[in-house]
């Protein structure tokens, strides 16, 4: 992304804390703040053009943006607000203070996890209000001091990691650390054989099938349900690994650290697909997966996410896809997918996402299409079904 933004800002707004994309993937959110002075009033937001990599604007109603909602239609902010997007207006605000550090999100089971020194608490996400507050757990005299929440299954599980020193002169200090596994609901800790979440930094993939994790320079795979470890790589070139993110299709893996080599894995076989030259301490995709942002306190880089490419599949004949040109209705033929969850994507060449035409459980009925809004040219239909995703090119005439 240009880094020209300071010059027409007119001033350095500070280091980069986070980055999302907007929920229609046509630009970023970047969100500053000064390391010397990290206070709320001090955070600046930003809008990118994702096509252009240009500066668009400064939003100055909207203090950061942590996170949007699944719909698109709200965004969470660093001073502890719910506001529409795009407008910012004002929706709720939690009972919160101080800049956002340790914390979570989980639509699925409807809050905000937040950490409170040694105790976890949980919050609703349409009243704002306190639900629930976890008990401390403590290592002998000493309480547990809680941070680092990340979601290990969506509306089911979360982790934390907890340290502290104890200070003993003449002798060297004694650091103590763990990971404790939770239970979103009760926030209880939870004593089941979840060994592999208490590695530490987890992110589950969409449909709650895998859990991935980074430490030192491994990369580590496991299945949500069982626990069982499924893949470990070793990625020592590139050196501690701090970052891994699972595109939205739960297709692709991409692992990293620093600005240096972004790894892309094929979870469908366990295979190192694809290396990028440049890379980052945190790695995101993009809502469509089209795209990877690749981010660290000073930079930013967007990447072509792989699954952009078009899968010729098997040759598109009228049995396929028909007809093709097309001046108004397309039809997928009921013998090309299986029974089972199907979606079905409408994008431009840009891999912009224009439509989501089909999302539901598919019985192999024939599904028709009305093309007729678009405009002459040529667009792509991705249909993404059992972690597999297929692109076919369709030709819209007037």
């Amino acid at each position: 992304l240009k880094d020209d933004y300071r010059e027409q800002l007119g001033r350095d707004p500070g280091y980069i804390i986070n980055a999302v994309f907007a929920p229609d993937d046509r630009t970023i959110i970047v969100t500053h703040n000064d390391p010397k002075d990290p206070s709320i009033s001090n955070i600046v937001t930003i809008e990118f053009s994702v096509s252009t990599g240009d500066f668009i604007r400064e939003i100055t109603n909207i203090k950061g943006i942590f996170k949007f909602s699944k719909d698109g239609q709200f965004a969470y902010t660093f001073d502890w607000k719910k506001v529409r997007w795009p407008s910012g207006e004002f929706v709720g605000q939690f009972p919160l203070d101080g800049s956002q550090q340790n914390l979570a999100i989980d639509e699925t089971a409807g809050v905000m996890l937040v950490v409170a020194g040694p105790y976890i608490e949980s919050y609703d996400l349409n009243t704002f209000q306190l639900k629930a507050r976890s008990k401390a757990v403590y290592n002998g005299d000493y309480p547990w001091p809680q941070n680092n929440v990340s979601i290990a299954k969506w509306g089911g599980y979360f982790v934390t990691h907890a340290s502290y020193i104890v200070y003993n002169p003449p002798y060297p200090p004694q650091v103590y650390s763990q990971n404790f596994v939770w239970n979103t609901q009760t926030l209880d800790t939870t004593t089941q054989a979840f060994d592999p979440l208490k590695m530490g930094y987890i992110v589950p993939s969409a449909d709650n099938r895998w859990l991935a994790s980074v430490g030192g320079h491994y990369v580590y795979v496991f299945d949500a349900n069982t626990y069982q470890k499924v893949y470990e790589w070793n990625q020592i070139q590139s050196g501690n690994l701090t970052a891994v993110a699972i595109s939205p299709d739960s297709r692709w893996l991409a692992a990293g650290g620093g600005p240096s080599n972004a790894h892309i894995y094929d979870l469908s076989n366990g295979r190192l697909n694809y290396t990028y030259s440049t890379g980052g301490h945190f790695l995101r995709y993009s809502n469509s997966g089209n795209y990877l942002l690749a981010y660290g306190e000073e930079g930013l880089a967007l990447l072509n996410s792989i699954t952009t490419s078009v899968n010729p599949g098997p040759p598109l004949t009228e049995s396929v896809l028909y007809p093709n040109p097309t001046t108004n209705k397309i039809t997928l033929s009921n013998s090309y997918f299986q029974p089972g969850q199907l979606r079905i994507d409408l994008v431009d060449l840009n891999g912009r996402n224009i439509k989501v035409l089909y999302d539901s459980l598919y019985n192999q009925e024939e599904l028709k299409f009305d093309l007729s809004f678009l405009s002459a040219g040529t667009y792509i239909i991705k249909a993404t079904q059992n972690h597999k995703v297929r692109s076919f090119k369709i030709i819209k005439e007037k």
